[in-house]
């Protein structure tokens, strides 16, 4: 592969991380859209659930209680997908300026997004657990 062949599938790759980003972002929107103005009446107007980790091993959770804390976790890991798509963008674009993958700002890149996934893949199991 060519120098110019592998900047121009960097910015290709640049624009199609940012745009999966923006997807993220707008996912987010509709899923509180949808949760806000969803058929059993608002969120204003649902009982506020007591959900615990304690009443989770005793009791099946509510209904309210099960949509909250699966908004909240879609929430959060959207919000972690957003972020990857982002700093992934950012790469490949520094990327098909000519910088080489070895730079330090690179290399800080990666090791961001290496961590990110890292957390996430432990702490996402645990946040479905408590649905």
């Amino acid at each position: 592969m060519t120098i110019k062949k592998f900047e121009g599938f960097s910015k290709f790759l640049s624009s199609f991380l940012l745009l999966s980003g923006i997807i993220s972002l707008l996912n987010i929107g509709f899923i509180l859209f949808i949760f806000i103005t969803r058929s059993e009446g608002s969120v204003i107007n649902s009982p506020v659930p007591t959900f615990t980790i304690f009443k989770a091993q005793m009791n099946d959770a509510s209904t309210n209680t099960k949509l909250l804390s699966g908004l909240v976790t879609g929430i959060l890991v959207l919000l972690v997908y957003f972020y990857i798509f982002l700093k992934g963008s950012h790469f490949f674009k520094r990327l098909s300026q000519g910088q080489t993958p070895f730079s330090l700002e690179n290399y800080k890149t990666l090791k961001e997004i290496g961590l990110v996934l890292s957390v996430t893949s432990f702490i996402t199991p645990l946040l479905y657990s408590l649905i």
